[in-house]
């Protein structure tokens, strides 16, 4: 178990055994399974995405599913924007982090 897990997985990828998982559709039970990595007492999970399509408000309500999915309570602590070196794409929304606590 651990004090902190930092997902940030791909817009797309291949799963073992063969198949495309599109992030938009599985990102709330990828954090769920990220969330069973915690220690029972607690801990914190970095949240991100290397897409700038999901917004901050998307990722929260990701975190709604995790949430539910892994029956524990999860407090937002805090947003990351990027530093200036990781400036946004032209006409894409700035990429953001959630820290949050899990309960």
């Amino acid at each position: 178990k651990f004090d902190l897990v930092i997902v940030d997985p791909p817009p797309r990828f291949v799963k073992k055994g063969g198949g495309r998982v599109r992030l938009a559709e599985s990102y709330g039970k990828i954090m769920a399974g990220c969330i069973e990595l915690l220690d029972a007492g607690g801990g914190k999970l970095l949240v991100g995405t290397s897409t700038g399509r999901e917004r901050t408000d998307r990722l929260e309500d990701h975190l709604a599913v995790a949430s539910e999915f892994s029956d524990r309570r999860l407090e937002r602590i805090e947003i990351i924007e990027p530093d200036l070196d990781f400036p946004p794409a032209t006409g894409r929304p700035t990429s953001r982090y959630i820290l949050v606590r899990v309960d």
